[in-house]
C-alpha cells in the first residue's frame, strides 16, 4: 500500500488523449485498466470564459464564511450551478461522443441539468501527509447525504479543468489508477453495507496520480475509482467544474453495480470482450 509522500505522478503519456474525437482500443483499454481517461483540449474557449465570469461574479457579491464547509463538500455558487453557462461545458462540446464510445450510443443521459462548481483556496498542508482518496456517494452529513449512508446513482464522474495546473500540489483533481478493480472486489466480499462502518482499509495497485493540465482539459472517471484532491500549495484557486453522469438505466441498476463494473458501459464491454 502507497503511504508514502504522492509527489512522483505516473507520467504515462498513452494515458493522455490528445483533441480525443474518437477513441482507440488502446484508450479504451487504459480506461478499462486504469479507470480514467485525460482528455486534453475538450472545451472551447469562450465557454470556459463564459463560465469563469459567471463564477467570478457570484463570488463578488461575497460569500457567507458558515457556508464554505458545505460550499467545498456540495458546490459553490449554487444559485448559478443549473445555468447553461455551466452546463454548456459539457453539453455543448465533444464530451458527450467520447461518453458514448464508452458506454454506447443513446446510454448517456443528456442533457445535463446542473454542475458541481469546485474551488480549492490556496492553503498549506504537510505534502508528506498521504493523499486519501473517497468513492462518490458516502453521506458525511455536509455533502447532502446522511451520515453512514451510501447511494450509488451515477455512472461516471466528468471533471473540467477551468485552471491551468502545471504541476502538482496545485489543488489537482486525484486518482488512484486501478482501484475501482479492487473496490468491485471488497463489494462482492462486504456489499455497499459496509460502508457504514467508515471507509475501508484497502491496499491500492498503484500511487496517486495527480492529473496535470490546462484549462479546458477533462478527466473521465469510473464511478468506482478512488479520487480526491491534493492540497492547494500554489498562490492560486484552482478552479473546476465537476459533473456527475448518468447511464439511462442507472436509478434501475443501482447498487449492482458495485459488483458488475461494467454493466453501464457496452462501449467498452463490446470492443474488450464480455465480462472484461
Amino acid at each position: 500500500m502507497f503511504t508514502g509522500p504522492p509527489s512522483l505522478r505516473l507520467r504515462a503519456e498513452k494515458r493522455v488523449t490528445m483533441n480525443a474525437d474518437a477513441l482507440s482500443i488502446q484508450d479504451i483499454r487504459e480506461f478499462h485498466d486504469n479507470g480514467y481517461l485525460l482528455l486534453r483540449d475538450m472545451v472551447p474557449q469562450h465557454l470556459r470564459d463564459a463560465a469563469m465570469s459567471a463564477i467570478n461574479m457570484d463570488l463578488g457579491k461575497g460569500v457567507d464564511p458558515e457556508q464554505v464547509r458545505t460550499f467545498n463538500a456540495q458546490s459553490w455558487c449554487p444559485s448559478i450551478r443549473m445555468e447553461p453557462t455551466l452546463t454548456d461545458l459539457f453539453n455543448a462540446t465533444r464530451i458527450p461522443h467520447v461518453v458514448d464510445q464508452l458506454m454506447g450510443p443513446g446510454k448517456l443521459k443528456v442533457p445535463l441539468d446542473r454542475a458541481q462548481i469546485a474551488l480549492r483556496f490556496p492553503h498549506q498542508r504537510d505534502v508528506g501527509e498521504p493523499l486519501r482518496p473517497h468513492i462518490d456517494g458516502m453521506g458525511t452529513g455536509v455533502n447532502g447525504g446522511e451520515r453512514g449512508s451510501f447511494v450509488r446513482d451515477f455512472t461516471a464522474v466528468c471533471v473540467i479543468m477551468l485552471s491551468d495546473l502545471p504541476q502538482d500540489f496545485s489543488g489537482n483533481f486525484s486518482v488512484w489508477p486501478g482501484s475501482h478493480h479492487v473496490f468491485e472486489k471488497w463489494f462482492k466480499e462486504h456489499g455497499p453495507d459496509g460502508l457504514k462502518d467508515g471507509w475501508p482499509k484497502i491496499d491500492y495497485p498503484h500511487e496517486p496520480v495527480q492529473c496535470c493540465g490546462r484549462s479546458g482539459d477533462v478527466v473521465l472517471v469510473h464511478h468506482e475509482l478512488g479520487h480526491g484532491a491534493a492540497p492547494n500549495l500554489s498562490p492560486n484557486v484552482r478552479y473546476a467544474a465537476i459533473y456527475r453522469l448518468k447511464h439511462v438505466d442507472v436509478d434501475t441498476i443501482r447498487e449492482s453495480a458495485l459488483t458488475d463494473i461494467w454493466r453501464e458501459w457496452d462501449g467498452v464491454r463490446n470492443v474488450l470482450g464480455e465480462g472484461s
